[in-house]
């Protein structure tokens, strides 16, 4: 299969070789779909990957044709959050706090902080910015962000990361593929953080009683996926005639229930396949209480667990 490199640090767009790297993940997506043949793409990591540099774009560039896409020189952390310009808000007098300009915000996640799972954990959403300054936390007015770290220490993008209301990686549309999240070593392999509707979504509609395809990821993470106030957790398959085989992944740290599988498409067959993974501290979300390693519903869905740690399946 033909090889594209991405490289999100380079100076500009290149051509997708090795020496002349996309510098978007889309756009090496993209570049596949033209070919029409099968592909592998090389995502370079150690450097955060931000939404609009995405593998989906938000869920607006979609493979068509079957991919394999292959993290190497470390892990490659591709996130549904964006940089932000971080200032103290002198206005607020209850206490140091930053603003940021940005609408849309989903949750934010301490990057310095670690929960007893050894996970970031979320801010706690505030009724105001004052609130903010006084209890710390986040609030935002769906125009500015408001943020107090409970540490005082002042807010960046290495310390505080913002996802969005949006998603992140996603699968949908009318044609279906078969797709690979893999790492070039054992060292290297994808941490997939955020997404409103979940970290990976897999909402085709269409091909529902064409031929199955896969979906498979090895040594991957999906985590922080949800709404700070939504009904959604790290991985939901609502729409795909296959099967979904995850290998030692984790899908921890979700807003709701892990992992979510439908058959919305009236599918022939889903089938879910989890070998060897972990899931744990579900149910983040106080308005939506479910907290689940995974669930299925809806006819013709099958799901089979070898191995795995993460409590309650259903």
């Amino acid at each position: 299969w033909p090889a594209t490199y991405v490289d999100v640090t380079a100076a500009g767009n290149g051509t997708g070789t090795e020496a002349s790297p996309f510098w978007t993940c889309h756009a090496a997506v993209t570049a596949a779909n033209a070919t029409g043949q099968p592909a592998r793409i090389f995502i370079k990591g150690g450097t955060p990957i931000v939404r609009t540099k995405g593998i989906s774009n938000s869920g607006s560039v979609i493979p068509v044709v079957p991919v394999v896409f292959i993290a190497y020189s470390g892990r490659a952390v591709v996130g549904a959050h964006e940089n932000l310009t971080w200032a103290v808000d002198a206005t607020i007098t209850t206490g140091v706090v930053y603003k940021a300009a940005r609408s849309n915000m989903s949750l934010l996640i301490d990057l310095l902080g670690r929960d007893e799972n050894g996970y970031y954990p979320r801010f706690p959403v505030r009724a105001s910015a004052a609130d903010v300054g006084a209890f710390g936390g986040v609030y935002t007015d769906n125009t500015s962000i408001w943020v107090k770290r409970s540490d005082g220490v002042a807010v960046t993008d290495a310390n505080t990361r913002c996802f969005l209301a949006v998603d992140n990686l996603r699968l949908n549309g009318t044609t279906q593929t078969s797709v690979a999240y893999i790492g070039a070593t054992e060292n290297d392999g994808f941490d997939f953080e955020g997404g409103s509707g979940g970290t990976l979504r897999v909402s085709y509609t269409g091909g529902g009683a064409s031929t199955r395809r896969v979906i498979y990821a090895k040594d991957c993470t999906f985590r922080y996926g949800g709404h700070s106030t939504g009904a959604t957790g790290n991985i939901a398959i609502e729409g795909f005639n296959g099967t979904v085989f995850l290998d030692s992944c984790d899908w921890s740290n979700g807003a709701t229930d892990g992992m979510n599988v439908h058959n919305a498409l009236g599918a022939t067959k889903t089938a879910l396949l989890t070998l060897n993974c972990t899931g744990r501290n579900f149910g983040l979300t106080s308005s939506y209480v479910s907290n689940n390693f995974w669930t299925l519903h809806d006819s013709n869905v099958v799901g089979i667990d070898l191995c795995s740690d993460g409590g309650q399946a259903r």
